[in-house]
């Protein structure tokens, strides 16, 4: 009885399927869960535990990207598209724009500081 209650949510699930990059958010946090230790232990291998913390979020990132491709491709054949594109693009935009800012004016405050 389960088992068909399982199935049929399932196959509810795929038919109207999750906003794009669902799956991805969710490969990425186990990724990083992953990851870390394992970079803690080669940075305990290493007897260089600050290389191994370092390492351990690019390790999870490798992983969770490839964890969240294969779900998203298994388990969201039909994403929903995102109906709000033209408020994300401009969040983005201005994310850049403060980072770019920010970056300027540290390169200032160095140079000014050195002089």
């Amino acid at each position: 009885m389960h088992s068909e209650m399982n199935r049929r949510r399932n196959i509810e699930t795929i038919k109207e399927g999750k906003p794009k990059g669902h799956y991805m958010g969710i490969g990425m946090a186990i990724g990083m869960g992953i990851g870390i230790p394992i970079g803690l232990l080669i940075g305990i291998y290493m007897d260089n535990i600050s290389a191994g913390i370092a390492m351990g979020p690019g390790i999870g990132a490798g992983i969770g990207v490839g964890l969240g491709a294969y779900l998203e491709k298994k388990r969201n054949p039909n994403p929903i598209e995102e109906a709000n594109k033209g408020a994300k693009n401009k969040a983005l935009l201005l994310t850049i724009a403060g980072l770019v800012i920010l970056l300027v004016l540290g390169v200032v405050y160095t140079l000014l500081k050195h002089h």
